[in-house]
């Protein structure tokens, strides 16, 4: 249990921090470690995190987040830390079908503000996740940067 730095993270007297991945742009795409309370997730929000561990941490204003889902689909909760290069590598990091979620396309979100969220591992993916508090609109904390379709 101690190797594993997102149930570290989560303990209220940890303070790891997070970094998420430069974007294809290079722009940094950094958390800063937060103390800030969120409610403990349960549940199915809980268990999409491997082992149920995540960090509770505040993202920057300007953090560039990605998200692979259908054409339409809208914007949801979860967000990826690294961009999929295709459907086959999105579903490899984030487990989509597991969760019914689908790969037409990768969308880039860009924060617009200073947001604590939720950050750590897929359950049963390789990549890192990003989940918005449910007291929290994402069309209200993310501007839409682009879409590509996934091959």
């Amino acid at each position: 249990m101690c190797a594993n730095a997102y149930r570290l993270a989560r303990l209220p007297e940890a303070s790891a921090a997070f970094a998420l991945d430069a974007g294809e742009d290079g722009a940094a795409n950094v958390a800063v470690t937060s103390t800030a309370g969120l409610p403990a997730l349960t549940g199915t929000l809980e268990s999409s995190f491997q082992d149920g561990a995540y960090a509770v941490q505040t993202l920057k204003a300007g953090t560039v987040l990605y998200r692979a889902e259908n054409v339409g689909q809208g914007i949801g909760r979860f967000f990826a830390a690294t961009k999929p290069a295709s459907a086959a590598d999105a579903e490899k990091l984030y487990n989509l079908a597991k969760w019914r979620n689908g790969s037409e396309v990768v969308t880039t979100y860009r924060l617009t503000s200073d947001t604590t969220m939720y950050v750590g591992r897929v359950a049963g993916g390789e990549g890192d996740q990003v989940l918005v508090p449910t007291d929290l609109q994402p069309q209200d904390l993310f501007e839409f940067v682009d879409q590509e379709r996934l091959s």
